[in-house]
């Protein structure tokens, strides 16, 4: 993984440290997705729902901030494009939802 992917995985992991509105299992969650996601492997899209479901939690406490950072992630290779476009659209919709939709 270049550099700058690795330092955008860090990133995006101390962001879902300071994020409220998550428990510390979720939070362990987040992180765990983040690195699966980076790994581009077929468990980075099961890392897509994850993160999908807990971003309604977080939208207004640095969520935004977290989906800038784990969209670039994803899509830091030429060979993740299909799956960073998956990923955003998962991550996108879960910004638009309502928070009492997460599960």
């Amino acid at each position: 993984m270049p550099w700058w992917t690795a330092a955008k995985v860090i990133a995006a992991k101390a962001m879902a440290d300071e994020l409220e509105g998550l428990n510390d299992a979720e939070r362990l969650l987040v992180k765990a997705s983040i690195d699966d996601i980076a790994a581009d492997t077929p468990m980075s899209e099961v890392a897509a729902v994850r993160i999908k479901k807990l971003m309604p939690k977080v939208l207004t406490t640095g969520g935004e901030v977290l989906r800038k950072l784990i969209v670039d992630v994803a899509s830091e290779q030429p060979r993740k494009c299909s799956r960073a476009t998956e990923i955003h659209v998962h991550v996108a919709m879960a910004a638009s939802a309502p928070s009492a939709a997460v599960v």
